[in-house]
């Protein structure tokens, strides 16, 4: 089975699922649970993803409906939950708070976006990966489409590696964001 991993943390519980099933594999997941894949999905990839957080969001959770409020952001009956994709890799956080998680794979990537994110520029592959990250944890947390993830949101990137922590600073309140490499990838999350 692809469900790789829990977290318990606090008062937070963090999956995580790699996606490597067949679409007829998907189709009988989606089955055994009960759940419709949208139909205006065309890609293999979006319905695995979509499937896919849904088996995750049971294993964890016991429950598999995930409803979305106004501004796109993912609902369930108990809780705050948060949801991320990443190649081949599912992330889910639940809380009894808000919260929000983010996964990335470490990639020049983000080091070749990094202007378009952040004015520091002197950050290695994996520092701007945690930087983007961090960002997008922020932007998730507060449910906003006004957010300008370069002038913002600011991340501390001095000891940015160090004790699995960033610090982030957004409408004057700073957040501690917690970090951990898992398969070549990085997730940020609070």
């Amino acid at each position: 089975m692809p469900f790789l991993k829990t977290i318990i943390d606090d008062n937070s519980k963090i999956g995580l699922w790699e996606i490597n099933e067949s679409m007829p594999k998907i189709n009988e997941i989606a089955e055994k649970l009960d759940e419709q894949i949208p139909k205006n999905f065309t890609s293999s990839k979006r319905k695995k993803e979509w499937v896919c957080t849904r088996a995750l969001l049971k294993e964890i959770s016991e429950q598999s409906k995930i409803f979305y409020d106004s501004s796109g952001s993912p609902k369930i009956d108990e809780n705050f939950i948060s949801i991320s994709h990443s190649k081949n890799l599912v992330a889910i956080i639940l809380s009894d708070k808000n919260c929000a998680i983010d996964i990335e794979e470490i990639s020049v990537k983000s080091k070749v976006l990094l202007s378009k994110f952040s004015n520091k520029q002197n950050l290695n592959m994996k520092e701007s990966t945690i930087v983007w990250s961090a960002k997008e944890c922020i932007f998730k947390l507060h449910k906003t489409k006004k957010i300008s993830f370069k002038n913002d949101i600011t991340i501390e990137t001095k000891n940015i590696q160090k004790n699995n922590k960033v610090f982030a600073m957004y409408n004057n309140h700073r957040y501690t964001l917690k970090i951990f490499t898992f398969k070549k990838h990085i997730i940020v999350y609070l």
